[in-house]
């Protein structure tokens, strides 16, 4: 029966271990990552969502925040919004993003 207890505060121990290195090579692969290794449209995307999310309610159309944020004209901006799956004027998720 000791030798049973023995057994299984091992393993209890190398299962923690084993959670502890897994957790700190997670963290130090984190650690290595730049903004370089993000894809660019995920960045834009990003952005697109952030401005129009940050409007006023129902005070301004959405492509109006975009086209403030990346200094486009109206139909660029538009065109922006739909890339990444958001209505040009209410800045909801459309059902079919043109990503």
């Amino acid at each position: 029966m000791d030798d049973l207890k023995a057994r299984i505060k091992a393993d209890r121990r190398d299962a923690c271990e084993r959670t502890v290195i897994a957790s700190l090579e997670a963290f130090d692969l984190r650690m290595q990552r730049s903004v370089a290794d993000i894809p660019d449209a995920e960045l834009l995307g990003r952005v697109v969502r952030s401005v129009t999310r940050k409007r006023p309610r129902r005070q301004e159309f959405a492509w109006v925040a975009v086209m403030e944020a990346f200094g486009l004209g109206s139909t660029y901006a538009a065109q922006l919004c739909r890339r990444f799956g958001l209505d040009p004027d209410t800045g909801a998720d459309l059902k079919t993003p043109n990503v």
